[in-house]
């Protein structure tokens, strides 16, 4: 997760969460185990409102308002203008940000539009925008948006919105416990999700289904609990066979619920089978450029495998010795679209390798095609995430 960045939220409005979530992780330094459950704070309210990076690294965006809006400060929403509904340019300057023709020396700005539609690069997002400088003189911009107007724009990118209602129900619930644990955690930073895989999938207002928003609505306020406490609840796409321990893939705590389970679901797809190939000078340049201190890859296998043959390591012999690296940070590094689980055999013809696996994705918690094939079978939402997530309990907060 980047979550990476300096405070943007206004301690007025937040102070308690502030509070209470530095006695919640102050016995934990940054960069040490991240927990995988966390107590719900007593205004769960405010965490209604999500912040999703929907760009980073950018020289400039072009945004456009189709009703009159406010530009305010992020921290205390102090209004520092109105304007008329445009389109306009906005670029980083010394200390600040350039708005159109007006200029705010400050890091960043948020744009508030009461009943219109904020687009940024065609696509169509609600509620507020926000667009920070980065002391590297680029932009993000983040959408800080209610939690369930979010979902809209997550399930049709994450499932597929014919799928049984249930199935969409209990994906619904996992992605909005995904996003408020996130929120949860990443109090302190310019926002704790970004639009894409490394968080969950979002594509705005436009990309909204009548399904998925059905879904959404008959679990509206829903979230996983386990042991009383908001579960870091991750999904993938299909676990080949069988789920995996959070703890093997990240530096997270264990968890009972996310200790894996077996799946016999989702192996009449294409997903559950797959094949790639790499040249070993293909692999050794994207361990580089993952920030691995390495020479000429020679040889390489998956190691401490679980009953399924997912790698919780892989070996990598090279031109300077021997290491070990993180199976899912291998996957990632290589190309999580074409080395699509952990679970693989690798052979090595004269310098170019031949993966076979099955599964796709990380392995961890709720397996989607196994989802919608007990959905099929006719389990309800709260029994396929009581399978996925054992011990856990579906409760209301919202």
């Amino acid at each position: 997760m980047m979550r990476k960045g300096r405070c943007a939220i206004g301690l007025g409005r937040y102070w308690f969460l502030f509070v209470f979530i530095f006695l919640t992780l102050s016995a934990k330094s940054f960069g040490e185990t991240e927990p995988t459950a966390l107590s719900l704070p007593k205004n769960i309210h405010a965490l209604r409102n999500i912040r999703v990076a929907l760009s980073q690294g950018k020289p400039a965006a072009d945004v456009r308002v189709d009703q009159p809006y406010f530009i305010k400060t992020i921290q205390t929403s102090e209004i520092l203008g109105g304007r008329e509904a445009e389109t306009v340019r906005v670029t980083p300057i010394r200390n600040g940000l350039r708005w159109g023709n007006e200029e705010f020396k400050i890091y960043g700005v948020k744009l508030v539009s009461p009943s219109g539609r904020i687009l940024v690069g065609g696509e169509e997002y609600l509620d507020q925008l926000q667009v920070v400088r980065e002391s590297n003189g680029t932009l993000t911009i983040i959408n800080e948006i209610d939690i369930e107007a979010y979902l809209r724009g997550v399930l049709p990118k994450e499932v597929v919105a014919k799928w049984p209602v249930e199935a969409l129900k209990a994906q619904a619930v996992a992605a909005r416990t995904y996003a408020v644990f996130e929120e949860l955690l990443g109090f302190d930073s310019d926002f704790s999700l970004t639009s894409t895989v490394q968080s969950q999938v979002y594509g705005g207002e436009k990309a909204a289904e009548l399904q998925t928003n059905e879904a959404i609505r008959l679990t509206s306020g829903e979230v996983i609990l386990s042991e009383g406490k908001l579960l870091r609840a991750y999904f993938h796409s299909n676990c080949g066979g069988r789920t995996y321990r959070a703890d093997y893939v990240w530096d997270v705590e264990p968890h009972r619920s996310l200790m894996g389970i077996v799946c016999p679901y989702g192996r009449n797809v294409s997903s559950f089978y797959w094949e790639a190939a790499f040249s070993a000078d293909e692999i050794t340049k994207k361990l580089r450029s993952a920030g691995l201190s390495l020479d000429n890859v020679l040889d390489l296998k998956p190691e401490d495998l679980d009953g399924v043959g997912r790698a919780r390591r892989v070996w990598v012999r090279h031109g300077g010795g021997d290491i070990m690296v993180n199976a899912n940070t291998f996957r990632l590094a290589v190309g999580a679209g074409k080395l699509r689980s952990m679970i693989f055999n690798a052979r090595n013809f004269a310098g170019a390798f031949e993966f076979k696996g099955r599964g796709f994705g990380h392995g961890v918690g709720l397996c989607q095609w196994g989802m919608k094939e007990m959905a099929e079978e006719g389990k309800t939402y709260r029994e396929i995430l009581r399978y996925y997530y054992p011990g856990s309990t579906v409760e209301k907060v919202f």
